[in-house]
């Protein structure tokens, strides 16, 4: 049984899309207005909100997507948008955003990683490193962020009209 309220918090790293948007906006605004982390003292000063690279909560999101498919017939907010409305909430309270570390597609360090992670997966299976990398395939149903990605990583691309694709758009 920990006592939240004095435990500092030295970031918040969303990995999946939240359930309850009003309950996790607003403890992460607690948190990230927070003075040392601890998010039940009262908040700094709007103008100190994020200004401190040493002394801010570090704020992580591991994918930008906005839209993502399910069952439902139309396309569902994804993590990117929790994060559109985190800063808009943010901004309307303080009059600023917040600085955060973006991971996931379309940016090329995920693309690197994974490039990285096949390198290691051939020379596993065929020994000493290849000379040159088999060319890589990135499939994706989503263009602002598999097609996008692939082609900032110069990868090959390949577009299914599945998912989120939609070729009005």
């Amino acid at each position: 049984n920990e006592d939240f309220s004095k435990i500092p918090f030295e970031a918040i790293i969303v990995i999946h899309d939240p359930r309850d948007w009003a309950l996790d906006v607003q403890v992460s605004v607690d948190i990230l207005r927070s003075r040392n982390g601890i998010c039940r003292e009262p908040y700094k000063p709007d103008a100190e909100l994020g200004s401190d690279p040493e002394n801010n909560v570090e704020l992580i999101f591991c994918n930008p997507d906005l839209l993502w498919k399910s069952d439902y017939p139309n396309v569902r907010f994804g993590q990117g948008a929790f994060k559109e409305a985190l800063q808009t909430v943010l901004k309307a309270t303080t009059g600023r955003e917040y600085p955060y570390t973006q991971y996931g597609k379309p940016y090329t360090p995920t693309y690197k990683f994974a490039a990285d992670v096949l390198r290691a997966r051939i020379e596993e299976l065929e020994g000493p490193a290849p000379t040159s990398m088999p060319t890589i395939f990135m499939v994706g149903d989503n263009p602002a962020s598999d097609i996008a990605g692939a082609n900032g990583a110069s990868w090959k691309s390949v577009l299914v009209h599945t998912g989120v694709y939609d070729p009005t758009q």
